[in-house]
C-alpha cells in the first residue's frame, strides 16, 4: 500500500506520532563500505529537534554560499550556531578517505611489484640468453637470421610469463575474497580488472623479453 499519509510513531522521550509524508530510496548512512539498514527522516515541522541537518542544492558554486547561509540563519536566530559546513562531494571523499589511503597504498605497491616483476623477467631471460650464447651463435652461423633469434627468446619468456599469470590469476581469485570491503561497485571477480592486470603483465614481459 502507499504510506504517505498514514501515521508511525517515533522513539525517543515516549513515542511520537508522525505522519509519513514521503518515501526515498535506500541510502549507506553510516558509510559506503556499510550494509543498508532502515531509516528515516524526520521532519523538523512535525518533530522538532535541537539539532538539524540542512541539504541545499545550487546552481552556484556551493562553497560561495557559506557566508550567505550563516546570514540567512543569523537573520532567523542570530544565537543559532551554524557548523560542519561542507560540499557533498568533500563530505562523500571524507567518508571514504581511510579507504582511499588503503587502495592507494595497495596501487603503489602494486605498481612497484610491476616493476619489480618486469626485472626479475629482464633478469632471468638474461641470464638464459648469456647461458645460451653459444647456441645462439651456432643457431646464427648455420644461417639463423637476427629476427629469428629473438622470437626465440620472446617465446621462451612468454612461455615462463604464461605459466606465471596462470598461477597469478589462481592466487588471486582465492584471495580478492579479502579485498571486497574495499571494493565500491566493484565486484571482486571483476572480469575486466583479471583482464587488465594480465594483459599488463604480459606486455612487461614481453617488453623485458624483447630487450
Amino acid at each position: 500500500d502507499d504510506p504517505v499519509g498514514r501515521h508511525i510513531f517515533v522513539s525517543g522521550s515516549g513515542a511520537e506520532r508522525t505522519t509519513i509524508i514521503g518515501v526515498v530510496g535506500d541510502i549507506r548512512h553510516q558509510g559506503l563500505d556499510q550494509g543498508i539498514e532502515p531509516a528515516a527522516y524526520l521532519s523538523y515541522q512535525q518533530l522538532p529537534r535541537p539539532m538539524m541537518s540542512l541539504a541545499l542544492r545550487t546552481k552556484v558554486a556551493p562553497s560561495s554560499l557559506s557566508p550567505l547561509l550563516r546570514a540567512a540563519v543569523r537573520e532567523v536566530d542570530p544565537a543559532l550556531p551554524v557548523f560542519d559546513l561542507m560540499t557533498m562531494d568533500a563530505r562523500i571523499s571524507e567518508s571514504v578517505a581511510g579507504r582511499r589511503f588503503n587502495a592507494l597504498s595497495l596501487g603503489t605497491f602494486a605498481a612497484l611489484a610491476l616493476l619489480l616483476s618486469g626485472i626479475g623477467v629482464y633478469g632471468v631471460i638474461a641470464y638464459l640468453v648469456s647461458e645460451r650464447t653459444r647456441e645462439v651463435g651456432i643457431r646464427m652461423a648455420l644461417g639463423a637470421d637476427r629476427a629469428e633469434v629473438v622470437a626465440l627468446v620472446i617465446g621462451q619468456g612468454m612461455r615462463l610469463t604464461g605459466i606465471g599469470v596462470a598461477i597469478g590469476l589462481i592466487a588471486a581469485l582465492g584471495l580478492t575474497r579479502l579485498m571486497t570491503k574495499l571494493l565500491f561497485e566493484v565486484k571482486p571477480y571483476d572480469p575486466l580488472t583479471f583482464l587488465g592486470v594480465a594483459l599488463t603483465l604480459v606486455a612487461v614481459a614481453l617488453f623485458g623479453s624483447w630487450l
